[in-house]
């Protein structure tokens, strides 16, 4: 084998499996911006300060009054305004109703998530994605119309069967990724797909927040994204395909080092005989470990995506402008940490100074350290005329969030090669358990007649990261587990972390092909 075949380069602009991870970064990024944007879509649709936690009349017209220090100077544009807690919005939904529409998404996926990671083992992940795309193209482009013209239970439904097709994608989007990346390569070019998710905060608030004081109204961002989902789809259509082996467009050499490798193109129709070891996987504290810090980081997903801007807007009392802009800052943060820290770890495990598993329980660790510390200091750096200290803050927690793509995250890709699609399944069903528990652990432990009513939320949720973090540390592996390999492809599949492949080095900042 040559040399130019074993450095063959991921990061390059003719690499078809770079191409086919930005592809899929796009679509988490629509994905999820299509689940999320109803979080400061939210705040704009509801009528006065119906849209707080706190328990009052939401069909008065009151307004909670502002301290007269938060009455000041913007630090982002200097420009001297006050700042309400009324976006002009117009529907009167309680927070019952307004906790049903947001978390309506998960009723469905759960329906659906285990059914799409068998379906995913066995069938194809690329038609599966694009059904998924159609359940999220039909629930966006009818939403604002069913908002206006019925009540908020075609709402739910809506966001039911947006759901359906989020349960389908999240093993369809591993399954693509696990037939597509060698295991060295999996912490960055992972780094880089689930980047979608900070992509999609950081563009998709900004646009939210502008089209809610433009003429347009929220319902714009809706038809916007319905359009951005019908274009993914086409190019996902005609330009990707299950497995390498079957790609176009591949140069050679490109091919040769995934023959040499990867090994899941070896495992046609395999899957259908391969019984899933139920047993092992429930005793299995690597998978526990993934499972647990999975749902934790879900609640953590679910509180900075949905209820960051009720955040701000409750202690920082910003305009509706300020609070896109704010809301999304921390995520440019995430998605540099998490990509860079991907190179970082991929870089160490290619010069063998750590090993897989030494990798990912490093970074877990660092992770729940970090983001632990960050959610004890929040509470003391709330002021509104110094926003720029909680926004600071949340940058701190969402660098150190971040980072942990390499950690559990890498982890459950790797632990069963065999059965990806229904490994994915369970743990998404463990990350969907977390969403709709993140709901209710706010309205408890919020003090609804406290200005600090939000610090108690943010100690339990440094607490519980920093918790299954540790679990993880003792307990996590960055190794395939015997009861996840079909034993003919075991030795294959351990081969990147063979001690006497020395000479296997994954160049991803090459130049040429």
């Amino acid at each position: 084998m040559s040399e130019e075949t074993i450095k063959h380069s991921f990061i390059h602009i003719k690499s078809r499996r770079f191409h086919v991870t930005l592809l899929l970064m796009v679509g988490v990024c629509l994905f999820f911006f299509a689940r999320t944007n109803l979080g400061l879509s939210m705040v704009c649709m509801i009528n006065s300060t119906a849209v707080n936690l706190e328990n009052f009349n939401i069909n008065s017209n009151k307004t909670i009054e502002i301290p007269n220090k938060c009455i000041k100077v913007s630090f982002i544009n200097n420009s001297y305004e006050e700042k309400t807690k009324n976006y002009g919005g117009t529907f009167d939904w309680n927070i019952n109703v307004q906790s049903l529409i947001l978390s309506g998404n998960f009723y469905g996926a759960i329906l659906t998530i285990v059914p799409a990671g068998i379906l995913a083992d066995r069938s194809s992940p690329k038609n599966l994605l694009l059904i998924s795309s159609a359940f999220f193209f039909v629930a966006s482009v009818l939403f604002p119309y069913l908002a206006y013209n019925y009540s908020y239970t075609p709402l739910i439904i809506s966001r039911i069967i947006m759901g359906l097709g989020e349960g389908i994608s999240s093993p369809a989007f591993n399954h693509i990724l696990s037939n597509w990346i060698p295991k060295a390569e999996s912490p960055v070019a992972i780094s880089i797909y689930t980047s979608g998710v900070q992509l999609a905060c950081f563009i998709g608030n900004p646009i939210t927040a502008y089209f809610c004081e433009s003429t347009f109204g929220w319902s714009g961002v809706f038809y916007l994204l319905s359009f951005c989902l019908i274009i993914w789809s086409l190019l996902w259509y005609i330009t990707v395909q299950n497995k390498f082996h079957k790609a176009k467009w591949m140069h050679e050499t490109e091919r040769i080092y995934l023959e040499k490798y990867m090994t899941t193109h070896k495992n046609k129709g395999v899957s259908k005989k391969f019984s899933i070891p139920l047993k092992s996987m429930i005793t299995s504290l690597p998978l526990i470990s993934t499972l647990l810090c999975n749902f934790f980081a879900m609640m953590y997903n679910f509180f900075v995506t949905m209820y960051l801007p009720t955040y701000f807007k409750d202690t920082l009392y910003v305009s509706i402008m300020n609070n896109g802009l704010y809301s999304s800052l921390p995520f440019i943060a995430q998605g540099i940490s998490k990509i860079g820290w991907g190179y970082f770890m991929t870089h160490l495990q290619r010069k063998n100074i750590l090993t897989s598993t030494q990798s990912v329980k490093l970074t877990q660790i660092l992770s729940g350290l970090g983001v632990s510390i960050g959610f004890y200091i929040l509470p003391l750096l709330n002021d509104c005329t110094k926003p720029y200290l909680s926004v600071g803050c949340f940058i701190w927690i969402s660098t150190f969030f971040g980072i942990s793509a390499s950690g559990f995250l890498v982890s459950h890709i790797i632990l069963a090669p065999a059965i990806i699609g229904f490994v994915s399944s369970i743990f998404n069903v463990t990350g969907i358990l977390g969403a709709i528990f993140s709901p209710w652990l706010v309205s408890s432990l919020k003090n609804h007649n406290d200005p600090n009513g939000w610090d108690v939320v943010l100690y339990v949720l440094g607490s519980l990261w920093l918790l299954s973090s540790i679990f993880f540390f003792l307990f996590g592996s960055g190794e395939p587990q015997s009861w996840g390999l079909k034993k003919e492809l075991h030795q294959d599949d351990l081969l990147l972390n063979n001690k006497n492949n020395k000479n296997v080095s994954l160049i991803l900042n090459e130049t040429n092909l």
